[in-house]
């Protein structure tokens, strides 16, 4: 019998845990049908209960075609409608459906009552039918009808579909810590990112990834550990391109230097045990990369790990730093941010285990920005962000790092990173008879042709 250690053994038996509490999700007795597939009937001979939809949820997702109780995380599509109790005078006890319209051939209700008559019928026997018309559908509730403060966007669809909900009053007063990410933080990352990340993909640079809402629901590529105070804020998120070979890494970059389709695009995600506390890992083993098989909230396989490996690595982090300062002869209070972008770079050969001497520091912004001497560190609210001073530096320091990596020439950095491969010790070892020289100098050549 093989031997095992008693951490190996310890080991298993949680794996084998996270296996049946995976499995257990699925309950092959549940409902497996849309509720206009069987008549009430049609239910109850089933011993279902024939109004089995007319549920409390104050909002239901539905897809037209069912998925699967045991669908993988990874397949998982965003739905095609979802159910809100009627919010207009007169419709009290009733239901209103609201179908995602994305693309630019929008559907009409006539033409979804000929293709899916019993689907338009049931919309007419609980309530009415409404088309919400999107760039892509969303995947979580658009109109925001339980939260006390809606965004923009959900205030925006409301409107285009006429509907007005009752107030919801805040279910606890909100912290310090959620109005700074929720007022202050959220918005500006959000309009930084929407407008640097067109450029940084055209550079060859892992986007910003930001949430639809608010980062409050992001379980990945931010530091959930993170401060976030008053006096203190240390905010930071990390996005990772990820490349099978250097040869793809080349080639990727030559097509994008050319403006033609990538046939090898980079996988774009993030180290998933970046900011885990205590950690003893290095983040540049070859098994860091990220699938979708295991936690519900990451969506990662067991160990965080996958079977694959990848030669080239683009690491970018993004960091918001926030700090109580002294200003003037007088050493008064005021508050300085101060937000830094980094990239980082790595590469192997391939039967190598991890690369080698680490990650090697590449591109770098950083911008400051101080206030006047504050009389109030939150402006007479709560928290910060009620102080005009502190937001108006916040958006100076944004407009900043903004303008630095718009200035990035993305043709010469795509050269650089190119070529800067064939200068590596890693492909001296592989041929020392290769001129690494020529060969930068013939592909240079050809990108300008």
């Amino acid at each position: 019998m093989k031997e095992i250690s008693k951490k190996q053994l310890v080991n298993q038996i949680l794996e084998s845990q996270r296996d049946v509490n995976e499995m257990a999700d699925y309950n092959p007795g549940r409902e497996d049908k849309n509720p206009w597939d069987e008549t009430p009937e049609e239910r109850r001979e089933r011993g279902l209960d024939p109004n089995y939809f007319q549920r409390k949820s104050k909002v239901t997702s539905l897809h037209f075609n069912r998925p699967p109780a045991d669908q993988p995380e990874k397949e998982k599509t965003a739905p095609d409608m979802f159910v809100y109790d009627d919010p207009r005078p007169g419709n009290e006890g009733k239901k209103i459906v609201v179908v995602q319209k994305p693309g630019i051939e929008m559907i009409t209700e006539e033409q979804l009552e000929k293709e899916n008559p019993r689907f338009h019928a049931w919309c007419q026997t609980i309530g009415g039918l409404l088309f919400l018309e999107v760039n892509k559908r969303i995947k979580h509730d658009p109109l925001e009808i339980t939260k006390a403060s809606p965004s923009k966007a959900a205030m925006g669809y409301r409107a285009q579909l006429g509907l007005t909900f009752p107030e919801k009053e805040p279910s606890r007063e909100e912290t310090p810590r959620t109005r700074i990410l929720k007022y202050l933080l959220n918005p500006n990352i959000r309009d930084l990112a929407a407008d640097i990340n067109p450029h940084l993909e055209e550079a060859g640079l892992p986007p910003i990834e930001v949430p639809e809402r608010l980062f409050k629901s992001q379980k990945e590529n931010i530091d959930n550990y993170s401060t976030i105070e008053n006096d203190n804020v240390s905010w930071e998120t990390q996005n990772t391109y990820f490349y099978n070979t250097v040869e793809n890494y080349i080639d990727n970059a030559k097509e994008k230097y050319r403006n033609r389709e990538e046939t090898n695009p980079p996988r774009l995600t993030h180290l998933v045990r970046q900011y885990n506390p205590g950690r003893n890992w290095s983040p540049t083993r070859k098994t860091q990369k990220i699938n979708y098989g295991y936690t519900p909230k990451l969506g990662l396989e067991k160990s965080g790990y996958s079977e694959h490996d990848y030669d080239v690595e683009i690491n970018s982090v993004f960091s918001v730093r926030g700090t109580v300062t002294q200003v003037g002869e007088e050493n008064r209070s005021a508050f300085k941010w101060t937000l830094e972008y980094k990239t980082y770079y790595g590469k192997k050969l391939r039967e190598e285990s991890g690369i080698r001497g680490g990650l090697v520091e590449d591109k770098f912004f950083k911008s400051e920005a101080v206030t006047q001497p504050l009389r109030s560190l939150t402006g007479g609210g709560k928290a910060i962000d009620a102080n005009l001073q502190i937001r108006q530096a916040l958006a100076e320091a944004m407009a900043d790092i903004k303008a630095q990596i718009e200035a990035l020439d993305a043709k010469d950095e795509l050269r650089s990173r190119f070529a800067g491969v064939g200068r590596t010790e890693a492909q001296r070892e592989l041929n020392e008879s290769i001129n690494v020289d020529e060969i930068v100098t013939k592909i240079i050549s050809e990108l300008k042709q």
